[in-house]
């Protein structure tokens, strides 16, 4: 249940602490197993996303030993890991040089890799084998980063910024045509789509807890109609907007947790690892212990499977950041304080 949910813009939702269940689907249960690091890539580092690609690999987005920040020097080692779905073995390793802080990763149908980096300001587009495409993102000027602090405590306040300016990107998601869209969330409270040379098409930048409104839109999903589905993380709830920014539709917290990252299944399935209240809301983590995990949802918010749990043993999480789903259904999601994946061997849920 919902426990309140204020008018006031700068206030958290809280979610309850009921039991949300061990990870099951009617009577049948299903394991989780680390998929990365493997026995023989072992590299501790905070996994930040996952994505799956058109052929199926799993694309592991991580930053390289760097605390989550604002600084902008680019990261030597390579942040973005391709391994194989079947085995776990690494098939490519790409994207040094080019990140601060990267934070949300999406691969398009073409196999190009989209990353959103919260330290630079950008939306970066890499070819295939990784190589830059195109970056996206006006300059973030000094003064801007105080300006945007301060509005968040007095919304009002004017700040002159153009579209073409991200203030903190947390996520990307390529659209039809080469246009994308963006959660551009921690300084603004944005949702942005924009064409394929980077031009605004239309955005909804309004800070609050009122439908249409957000408070840390975190990630962001589309569905094979062009509807985009927000992880509106402080608010504690999904929101789903038409492919022209029409609202459709609110999960609420009863139902999404905490969302942090959310992912569209190939058969329409709503995926989200819900990241629990320690980041969000006073007091100790351990009172949201039972709530840490990953949830698949039908179209209307119904509950298919849940399943949750803080530790670092298998089926635990600490901090599931991301979530992404396998051809076959399986489940991936980037724990990003346990600096791992696991994999869920799920079926499919939804109908073709």
């Amino acid at each position: 249940m919902l426990l309140w949910a204020s008018s006031d813009p700068a206030s958290v939702v809280p979610v309850s602490s009921v039991d949300w269940g061990a990870g099951h689907a009617g009577d049948e249960l299903f394991e989780s197993r680390v998929f990365w690091p493997s026995e023989s890539d072992q590299i501790d580092v905070a996994v930040s996303a996952v994505a799956v690609g058109p052929d199926g690999s799993i694309y592991i987005l991580h930053r390289a030993g760097r605390a989550f920040g604002s600084d902008t020097s680019l990261i030597e080692d390579p942040v973005i890991i391709r391994l194989d779905a079947e085995t776990g073995e690494v098939m490519d390793r790409f994207g040094a040089h080019l990140f601060a802080s990267p934070h949300g990763m999406s691969v398009s149908r073409e196999g190009t890799i989209w990353v959103a980096d919260t330290a630079l300001n950008t939306i970066t587009h890499l070819d295939q084998s990784g190589q830059p495409i195109r970056r996206y993102g006006d300059p973030y000027p000094f003064y801007l980063e105080p300006l945007l602090r301060l509005r968040n405590i007095l919304p009002q306040l004017p700040v002159p910024m153009s579209d073409g300016t991200f203030a903190r990107p947390t996520d990307v998601v390529p659209l039809p045509g080469g246009s994308f869209a963006v959660t551009d969330g921690y300084r603004n409270s944005r949702l942005a789509v924009f064409d394929r040379d980077g031009d605004l098409v239309w955005q909804i930048n309004r800070r609050g807890s009122d439908r249409g409104e957000f408070h840390l839109p975190h990630g962001i999903g589309s569905d094979h109609h062009g509807n985009l589905y927000i992880a509106d993380r402080r608010n504690a709830r999904i929101q789903v907007f038409s492919s022209h920014g029409i609202l459709m539709n609110v999960i609420e917290a009863d139902v999404s947790g905490r969302p942090f990252g959310i992912e569209i299944g190939p058969r329409g399935c709503i995926y989200v690892a819900d990241g629990g209240d320690g980041l969000d809301t006073e007091g100790p983590q351990e009172h949201n212990d039972m709530r840490r995990g990953f949830a698949v949802l039908d179209q209307d918010g119904g509950t298919l499977y849940r399943t949750s749990g803080t530790g670092v043993e298998v089926g635990q999480y600490l901090l599931p950041h991301d979530v992404a789903v396998g051809m076959d259904g399986s489940v991936y999601v980037a724990d990003l304080h346990a600096h791992r994946v696991l994999v869920a061997d799920l079926p499919h849920f939804c109908e073709d």
